[in-house]
Order: structure tokens, then C-alpha cells, then sequence
């Protein structure tokens, strides 16, 4: 998934909790783009079927499940930058965001996996609960 697809979803994301309806201007706002350049960006992840327009942008459900592996690697990464680099936190959030952004489709992938079944750091996953 591109840099740019991720920091969109993960904005909407972030504004969905904020926000009962969410405008273009809200995400132009947020992230300090053009409002064209939301629209072609919106538009590009609506044929993605990943957002939708109704009464507002929304994240479709697969939409949801991508911005939430999107959340799950780059905090990942940026507490991995943190510990292991000592990087400051303001810092770390940028450059986490910008590596799982580099990253090919199969090493996000495979990332992904990673995270959905390391005990500690996903001990909620469905794959680790006893019945």
C-alpha cells in the first residue's frame, strides 16, 4: 500500500473518531493538502473500495481492515525505532509512517502476518485465544 493511502485512511481513521461526518475540507485541514488533492485521492481509494461517499467519507469495512493493519505496523515500527534506536517519539511517528509506506505490497504482507501472530504483540488475536 502506498505511503499516500495510508496516511489518508489512517487520517480518516482518526477523524471517524472525532467526527459524525467527515468533509474533504476536514481531511485538507488535517493533513495541510490542497482540496483537489483530497478529492483525487478520496476518489482513487473509493475505485480501491476502500472509502465511501455516503453523507460524508467513510472507511468501507475493508477500508477498516486495512487502516487497522496500517495502524498495527506502523506502531509497530515506530516502537521498534524508539526502543532499539532511541529515537524520540516525535521523530519516530513520521519515519514509521514513511518506512511501511516503502515497503513492497509482500513485505507489508508479511509484516502484517508477523504482527497477527507475535504473542506480544497482538495477544488478542483471534489464533491466540483459548476456548
Amino acid at each position: 500500500m502506498s505511503l499516500s493511502s495510508i496516511r489518508y485512511l489512517l487520517t480518516i481513521r482518526e477523524l471517524n473518531q472525532e467526527l459524525q461526518k467527515i468533509k474533504s475540507k476536514d481531511i485538507a485541514d488535517k493533513l495541510g493538502y490542497s482540496k483537489p488533492s483530497i478529492t483525487r485521492a478520496i476518489n482513487n481509494l473509493v475505485t480501491a473500495g476502500l472509502v465511501e461517499r455516503n453523507n460524508g467519507i467513510e472507511l468501507t469495512k475493508e477500508g477498516e481492515i486495512q487502516s487497522s493493519r496500517c495502524l498495527c505496523c506502523v506502531n509497530y515500527v515506530k516502537e521498534a525505532l524508539c526502543k532499539i534506536l532511541d529515537m524520540p517519539m516525535r521523530f519516530a511517528s513520521n519515519d514509521a509512517l514513511n518506512i511501511v509506506g516503502a515497503l513492497s505490497e509482500q513485505g507489508f504482507e508479511r509484516l502484517c502476518v508477523l504482527l497477527e501472530f507475535d504473542e506480544d504483540i497482538n495477544e488478542e488475536h483471534p489464533s491466540r485465544r483459548t476456548k
